[in-house]
């Protein structure tokens, strides 16, 4: 039809080559019965389970929706084998396929399937941290690999630790989006309000029960007094008690002659919000917890100010216990910050200004004196360079079973 309309035709062109069909068209090779070959069973007793391992990544970024993706190189040294595994993320739109190549020796140079068999294949001398292999087209830059990897390379080729430093890539340049979570909208506890919005169906708040369990019945009780710029709230005394299992707060007034004020609950049992954070926070709200609590702290309570003037014999315990949580119970860090603001208020005067107004107090000479006593020393001595609950702590050490310090001791280990 062509030819009638007159239309010239190319000539024709030869068929396209198989790879694949080529080697099957090669002769046998034949092998002579003299031959031998290296000897596998020494090579797989001596080999058997020892795998290299590479952390790589592949650049595929200059391609239409290509990415930086990262995989794990196992070469197995029995055989010289290669097998390369993706590392899966969650959310990142691909199937969860756990191999890219299968186990299988990996040639220097690949076009098509013929270079698997007949180039050169890579060994583990061609690993290396920061090379660049061709894993049949795809350049693998090696950015790590593991201990053991690296003892093996420093026992064979003595190579220095800084020869298999990992390189430092920042893998992750993808711009999280912050989730935005709506304000609290008054129905329920916050943790409610936020079940509404993570889940369709709603679900009840988890517990910490191992927390609960583990803190049941431990309670901290602080004395405290009201700051308030009103002098008839300043002769104010509270019991601020914190329940540790579940990090609520009850505030309770005892009741007090010719105060003028009726004692009894001052506020029942709830969480109370650090300043500054409120219900209504993207983040969250943030609530006291026992960290926060110590003598000499102010908590602020739905605007009331309240300041810890001392506790029971149980928070002093409990915490002197765990001194890491607690940095205010931790002796040994007291006795040296306080031996260095010695020495920068004078040394010698300074531990004899604190001797004589322990001394004041000390009517019978015994040269002991009450706790309180001490505490008013301090604040003399060192102001607001340690806290209340850090005096208490240090007078601690050395007092007796009647909370009575020798403070002659205490001056001698300053």
């Amino acid at each position: 039809m062509q030819e009638t309309e007159h239309i010239a035709l190319n000539p024709p062109e030869p068929m396209p080559v198989d790879p694949h069909e080529v080697i099957r068209s090669r002769p046998t090779r034949i092998y002579t019965a003299g031959s031998k070959g290296p000897d596998k069973l020494k090579r797989f007793l001596e080999n058997d389970r020892k795998v290299l391992r590479f952390y790589c990544i592949w650049d595929d970024r200059d391609s239409m929706f290509g990415e930086l993706r990262e995989f794990v190189l196992h070469y197995y040294l029995v055989d010289d084998s290669v097998e390369v595994r993706e590392v899966q993320k969650p959310n990142n739109g691909r199937d969860p396929f756990p191999i890219l190549l299968r186990r299988q020796q990996l040639p220097k140079a690949f076009k098509d399937l013929s270079d698997v068999s007949d180039t050169a294949k890579y060994t583990w001398k061609d690993f290396r941290v920061g090379n660049v292999i061709n894993v049949l087209g795809r350049p693998f830059l090696i950015r790590d690999c593991d201990d053991y990897t690296r003892k093996f390379y420093a026992e064979h080729l003595n190579l220095a630790p800084n020869d298999m430093k990992p390189l430092d890539l920042k893998l992750d340049k993808t711009d999280k989006d912050v989730e935005e979570i709506p304000p609290y909208n008054g129905f329920g506890s916050v943790e409610d309000s936020l079940g509404s919005v993570k889940y369709l169906v709603l679900k009840p708040p988890k517990k910490d029960f191992i927390k609960m369990l583990e803190n049941e019945h431990k309670v901290l009780r602080f004395v405290a007094k009201m700051g308030s710029k009103h002098k008839e709230d300043r002769d104010r005394r509270f019991v601020i008690t914190y329940r540790l299992a579940d990090d609520m707060m009850t505030i309770y007034e005892p009741p007090q002659r010719n105060a003028g004020v009726i004692g009894g609950k001052f506020m029942e049992r709830t969480r109370v919000l650090l300043p500054g954070s409120s219900l209504s926070d993207p983040r969250g709200p943030r609530y006291y917890t026992a960290k926060d609590l110590y003598v000499g702290a102010t908590v602020t309570v739905f605007a009331h100010r309240f300041i810890l003037l001392d506790a029971d014999e149980y928070v002093f315990n409990y915490m002197e216990k765990d001194p890491a949580s607690f940095p205010q119970s931790d002796c040994g860090r007291i006795l040296t910050r306080a031996r260095s603001l010695i020495k920068q208020c004078g040394g010698d005067a300074a531990k004899k200004q604190v001797e004589d107004v322990c001394a004041r107090e000390d009517a019978t000479g015994s040269g002991r004196c009450a706790r309180q006593t001490l505490v008013a020393a301090g604040r003399e001595i060192w102001g607001i360079d340690l806290s209340d609950h850090e005096i208490i702590t240090l007078a601690r050490q050395f007092e007796d079973s009647q909370r009575q310090v020798d403070y002659k001791r205490l001056v001698a280990a300053l």
